[in-house]
């Protein structure tokens, strides 16, 4: 099972999303994009993956559902205050993937 409605028209999927199926929406949040490059900046080093699986993850939701829209609810970014060089490589990519298959929709994070 992939998706299991939790309230009328509201389905939580097994990639820890919502599908919205009257507004043929899914909701995905905190992506933290640049979240690696912040850490560098600090002098820790990780290996980068983060962008490469959240493509591939965006990619399966998008080939098994019917969604229209993509809604971000917050944390798209990682950092606010600026601009990492990485970062902004990273949200170009996951916005053009994105309006390549969807409309996407960004709602600003709370902290």
């Amino acid at each position: 099972m992939d998706r299991l409605e939790v309230a009328r028209g509201v389905e939580a999927t097994r990639d820890f999303a919502l599908f919205l199926r009257n507004e043929r929406a899914l909701v995905i949040s905190d992506l933290h994009l640049g979240f690696e490059g912040a850490l560098a900046e600090q002098g820790v080093s990780i290996p980068r993956f983060q962008r490469r699986v959240i493509l591939e993850r965006l990619g399966k939701m998008l080939d098994r559902g019917k969604a229209e829209k993509v809604v971000i609810a917050g944390d798209f970014k990682h950092e606010f205050s600026k601009n990492l060089v990485d970062e902004w490589v990273e949200v170009k990519q996951v916005l053009r993937f994105l309006k390549d298959r969807v409309t996407p929709v960004l709602v600003r994070g709370n902290h």
